[in-house]
């Protein structure tokens, strides 16, 4: 076809299918059948053994890098082989970020004991 033909051609747009009309006017609902989970921790948890010295290093940097406690951390307990996704996860899950500094919570105990529980 020559070029000249195509250009005296009209462009033209196919409908658009129903179901992209009806999606955009409904809100946003799953997909039937589908049923999100919520996420789960890391793959690999940090070990329980380990938290007197994830405590003290949060208490000893005093920063508010939580990338220098991960990695710092990370660097301390490669030998375990403890992965830095589960540090970061209980750094978040042992400490609050008060103004600048990372700080262990009041129910952590320097030792890196939690509380017991009453009831």
């Amino acid at each position: 076809m020559a070029p000249q033909a195509a250009a005296n051609r009209p462009f033209l747009v196919p409908a658009i299918p129903e179901r992209v009309h009806l999606a955009s006017n409904e809100p946003q609902a799953s997909t039937p059948g589908v049923v999100k989970k919520p996420p789960l921790g890391p793959k690999h948890p940090f070990p329980e053994a380990h938290i007197p010295t994830l405590v003290a290093k949060i208490n000893e940097l005093a920063t508010g890098s939580i990338v220098l406690i991960v990695e710092s951390l990370y660097q301390e307990l490669k030998d375990h082989k403890v992965k830095k996704n589960s540090i970061e996860a209980k750094v978040k899950e042992l400490a609050v970020k008060e103004g600048r500094i990372w700080v262990a919570k009041q129910d952590t105990y320097s030792d890196g004991l939690k509380e017991p529980a009453t009831t």
